[in-house]
């Protein structure tokens, strides 16, 4: 992954979206998981510029899912506004997973359906 960002700064397509799809997920899809769900971002700070950007780049990365056979969905969220409490890799799987068993009250109910 490190030669193939290098080659996309050289190259200045860093935010060329099939290389971006290739990069997340072929190490998504190495897992050989059964299912899987992005969370895309859109915004300021986000690879993507504009909604429609995130939208297409959400629609590249279900499409590989599918093609290799993993059941793929794509959540589109503002990159600064946190859809969480925590923060931190374990903290958030912790309170996603307190959200799905209905332990904490603070949970988004429309993420809730999705994990």
């Amino acid at each position: 992954d490190k030669t193939l960002y290098s080659i996309r700064d050289i190259t200045s397509t860093v935010s060329y979206p099939p290389l971006i799809c290739s990069s997340i997920m072929s190490k998504k899809l190495s897992e050989g998981l059964g299912s899987l769900v992005l969370d895309v971002k859109t915004g300021v700070g986000s690879v993507t510029g504009s909604l429609e950007q995130a939208e297409g780049l959400a629609r590249m990365m279900v499409d590989i899912g599918a093609g290799m056979g993993v059941e793929t969905t794509a959540v589109l969220t503002e990159m600064d506004t946190p859809i969480g409490y925590t923060i931190g890799n374990s903290l958030e799987i912790i309170e996603s997973l307190e959200c799905k068993k209905e332990k904490s009250t603070d949970c988004d109910s429309a993420l809730i359906p999705l994990l």
